[in-house]
């Protein structure tokens, strides 16, 4: 088959950002899970092995009030089916009880997990400790709309082992939210003190391009005076569509002046979209959105549309709609919509297509982490990759060229051809 490279990988960069984390191969190339793939089963045998990847736990809780209209996510605005949905959740959890894994970090998101009740925020953080057992120092994690905080909430969490709250504010501009839809009708800043009063570590998001300059210079310096442990500035992205290079360009400007503005209270950039204080020795807050954790970790994914991974075994992503999802689950089977089965060959490519674009990585990382089968496999495309100048190697470390690396000649050289053939032939790109 002559692979149409341009199209396949532009498929595969499309939803690179969708709301998901970092994968490899692209979920644009996964199998449908029929009747024959017992998830539960892949688990059993992962929780028997001796495994040295740390072990974590995503949960989605897909509601939320209003669809803003810059959101690409699949949610769910029908609020009457939240108990329906808590119950199928325990039910799901419930398959793991005779295992209770032991997990290192928790990752509720959505959707808008704190538009659930005070009762059921209780009840979710139940289902997480009867079903798992978080080992000490777990980092319980939950994003959150800062309108619907309130006491009682923020109680339950704390009480729960919630450790850091992500809350989305993307303008403090009240009007800006609601021309965009967006249920945000309260103060953010008075919430955002609340919640560290509180106790919690606190992380924050800010959306570049959805207002103009003056907005965006005004919401950084009232978020800089919170003094958040974290910030996000995510870039707007189009709901439907491509931007030009031109408003790319714009965006990412957007996007760096922010980080540069912000250095000057005490904050240094850790990654392409975040920033830390310093305390944090440019490390990420956040444990599940450090991407080698995504990477180099195996991940219960539990409710609608979340996404798993069982390291050099699978990765998954659940039904994407509460009627299949109850379906399922009805029939004691893990709610698996999507998988693709994985070696160890997929897990360096992915650890190696992803460091070279941050911090760069090392040989001996890679020793440590992987057989020497596979780091042998992976140095010579390493090979392939400096010999045409696309990534330079020094005192063991391999990074790409440049501030604008060629990443499309880097995903042709490092992408398996049957991943790729696989794509173009379910698209209809050939």
């Amino acid at each position: 088959m002559n692979i149409p490279f341009e199209k396949v990988i532009d498929t595969i960069h499309s939803v690179r950002y969708g709301g998901l984390p970092t994968h490899y191969p692209s979920i644009t190339s996964w199998d449908l899970s029929g009747e024959n793939f017992n998830l539960l089963s892949l688990w059993d045998k992962k929780f028997k092995s001796e495994s040295r990847e740390p072990l974590g736990l995503y949960i989605n809780i897909p509601f939320c009030r209003t669809r803003c209209s810059f959101c690409f996510l699949d949610v769910m605005c029908d609020l009457k089916k939240i108990d329906e949905y808590m119950d199928l959740l325990e039910k799901e959890a419930s398959f793991f009880m005779p295992y209770r894994p032991s997990i290192d970090s928790v990752y509720i998101g959505g959707g808008t997990p704190n538009i659930l009740s005070a009762r059921n925020i209780e009840r979710l953080l139940n289902i997480i400790h009867k079903n798992f057992n978080p080992v000490e120092k777990c980092e319980i994690i939950m994003e959150s709309n800062p309108d619907f905080w309130d006491d009682e909430k923020l109680i339950k969490a704390r009480a729960g082992g919630v450790s850091l709250i992500i809350t989305g504010v993307q303008t403090f501009n009240l009007k800006q939210c609601r021309d965009l839809n967006r249920h945000q009708i309260k103060d953010p800043e008075k919430l955002l003190r609340k919640i560290k009063k509180y106790g919690f570590k606190l992380s924050v998001d800010l959306l570049a391009g959805i207002s103009d300059p003056k907005t965006y210079s005004y919401d950084l310096k009232k978020i800089a005076s919170v003094k958040p442990d974290q910030i996000h500035i995510n870039r707007l992205k189009p709901v439907s569509g491509k931007y030009s290079q031109a408003e790319k360009k714009k965006l990412i400007g957007m996007q760096n002046a922010g980080f540069s503005y912000l250095e000057s209270y005490g904050y240094s950039r850790i990654d392409e979209d975040s920033c830390s204080l310093a305390r944090y020795n440019s490390g990420n807050v956040n444990v599940q959105g450090e991407p080698n954790y995504q990477i180099y970790s195996s991940i219960i994914g539990l409710g609608i549309g979340a996404m798993g991974h069982i390291f050099s075994c699978c990765r998954y992503v659940n039904e994407a709609n509460i009627k299949n999802y109850r379906m399922k689950i009805e029939s004691n089977r893990l709610p698996s919509l999507r998988h693709i089965v994985l070696k160890e060959k997929e897990e360096i490519i992915h650890y190696f297509l992803v460091n070279i674009g941050l911090k760069g990585v090392h040989i001996s990382d890679m020793k440590k982490k992987f057989s020497p089968k596979a780091v042998s496999m992976i140095l010579k495309k390493a090979s392939v990759l400096r010999a045409k100048g696309l990534i330079c190697s020094k005192g063991g470390y391999f990074k790409v060229n440049g501030d604008a690396p060629d990443f499309f000649s880097i995903t042709k050289i490092l992408y398996q051809r049957k991943y790729m053939a696989k794509i173009a032939e379910r698209y209809g790109l050939i």
